[in-house]
């Protein structure tokens, strides 16, 4: 009988607490003839340019195994909004298993510590019981913040940032990611969480359509709007619901100007495309 009850113990142990394994890897960018090393928290060992999305149960505790192959010490943190739930060390050249306590239904974003950590650019959405179809993680990166990063000091001039991106790509590389770029039909409902993970606001604008903003963060009173334009602060998220009435390819893109370009050149940078077929 002791036996059966500690198999079981185990058992419900396993259930109640889910691992999942994460890469603090360094790769690289290229901007105005430029490249620097930046880095991202992926789901292999192997670069990716966009942050990872990480998905949990609600109301039960998760696990996350954070491996750290950068060449010094980083600290790990989790918000609510502006509320630190935990703060963990990663140290060099070692993995490091994270007690995530349960949390209630909702969004939440990981970071690198705020200061020198930050500038890294590592920072992106915990998505806690939450279900969408699309997550748009926007962000624009000033090189000089990144170089500062890696040199281990803050940046200490004005903040001017050269390369506007959604979930890491720039336009036209979002018209190749299926994560990126909406696929759909007249119909269909289709909804798109919005995270900005830069410094500065971004205004969104739809091309075609009128969407509902479900839920924001950013501008709660907004919620139950609809609207072709709507601001995202930062470190701030809005859920909006797409319901096509017509066939046809649109772009969604940030209304600021200089984001729409790359190098002073249009179209480029924070642009992707809804393409609605019968």
């Amino acid at each position: 009988m002791r036996f059966f009850a500690l198999l079981l113990a185990i058992v419900l142990h396993a259930e109640l607490s889910f691992a999942q394994s994460f890469f603090l890897n360094k790769g690289t960018i290229t901007e105005k003839q430029a490249t620097i090393d930046i880095l991202r928290l992926n789901q292999s060992s192997i670069f990716d340019s966009s942050n990872a999305v990480i998905s949990i149960s609600e109301n039960q505790a998760n696990q996350l195994i954070i491996s750290n192959s950068f060449q010094r010490n980083l600290t790990f943190q989790i918000y609510k909004t502006d509320d630190l739930i935990l703060s963990e060390l990663l140290k060099t050249g070692a993995s490091k298993t994270i007690e995530i306590p349960s949390l209630t239904k909702g969004v939440y974003r990981y970071q690198l510590k705020n200061g020198i950590e930050a500038q890294s650019g590592v920072k992106g959405l915990l998505l806690v019981g939450v279900k969408v179809d699309f997550v748009w993680r926007i962000k624009e990166l000033d090189m000089d913040y990144a170089k500062a990063f890696l040199d281990d000091k803050l940046s200490n001039t004005d903040y001017f940032p050269e390369r506007f991106s959604i979930n890491g790509f720039i336009y036209p590389q979002t018209m190749q990611d299926v994560k990126t770029k909406v696929n759909c039909k007249v119909g269909d409902t289709v909804d798109i969480l919005i995270f900005n993970a830069g410094y500065m606001p971004h205004s969104m604008h739809v091309h075609g359509y009128h969407v509902l903003i479900t839920e924001s963060d950013s501008n709660p009173n907004q919620t139950g709007w609809s609207k072709d334009t709507f601001p995202v602060q930062k470190d701030r998220y809005c859920f909006i619901r797409l319901i096509p009435d017509k066939p046809g390819k649109y772009p969604v893109h940030d209304h600021y100007m200089g984001s729409v370009t790359v190098e002073g050149n249009y179209p480029g940078g924070m642009i992707t495309m809804l393409d609605v077929s019968n």
